[in-house]
């Protein structure tokens, strides 16, 4: 079963950039000691997250197959050139029960709850002024869809006081088969994989 997303699916072309150091790589990882209860990346670089056990470490690499034949082509992360949103966190949470999309009658079959840093941006305001062509959906199918449209913007969008982290709520319509995920990016931003399916 392929999961498809709730509202129109806008695909965009996002522009490439050029590669070095890769995310994940020893070059992207700093030796710094660091605070896990302060917000992410606290001292840690661009493309680092703060570990519970208090040192830096490269974000998740996204390794699954969303990313190998997209239906557009999708910005290569550099943590040296790259200036957009970092995902470091995907976590399956309860489906929301009041999100239909355009069908107001039908919840969310699942919920992702999306985690991510800006440090040289701010996140919108509010839900309310979030942009399309920001923040990406990529099926197990490769499809790219914008998923400005996935997210309830009264409740499911939540930022911190300076803007630099924010909090989403992505509802999907069709719950994925065992096996299969769901990533996401923002534009100028790392590739990112939700865990797989084990339903």
């Amino acid at each position: 079963m392929v999961a498809s997303a709730c509202g129109p699916a806008l695909v965009e072309e996002a522009q490439a950039t050029p590669s070095s150091p890769e995310l994940g790589s020893p070059e992207a990882l700093s030796p710094n000691a660091c605070d896990p209860s302060r917000p992410q990346p606290d001292v840690c670089g661009v493309g680092e997250l703060c570990a519970p056990s208090g040192q830096c470490a490269a974000v998740p690499g996204a390794g699954c197959g969303n990313f190998k034949n997209p239906s557009s082509p999708i910005a290569v992360w550099n943590a040296a050139t790259s200036h957009g949103p970092v995902i470091f966190d995907i976590a399956r949470v309860a489906p929301d029960p009041t999100w239909g999309g355009t069908d107001p009658e039908t919840p969310a079959a699942v919920s992702m709850k999306v985690l991510a840093y800006w440090p040289e941006g701010q996140f919108p305001l509010s839900g309310q002024t979030f942009p399309p062509r920001m923040l990406w959906f990529v099926r197990d199918d490769g499809l790219v869809a914008d998923a400005d449209v996935l997210f309830r913007r009264d409740t499911g969008y939540f930022t911190s006081a300076d803007r630099h982290s924010v909090e989403l709520t992505v509802n999907v319509m069709q719950l994925p088969a065992a096996g299969q995920t769901l990533g996401f990016f923002f534009t100028d931003g790392n590739l990112a994989c939700a865990p797989p399916f084990a339903q």
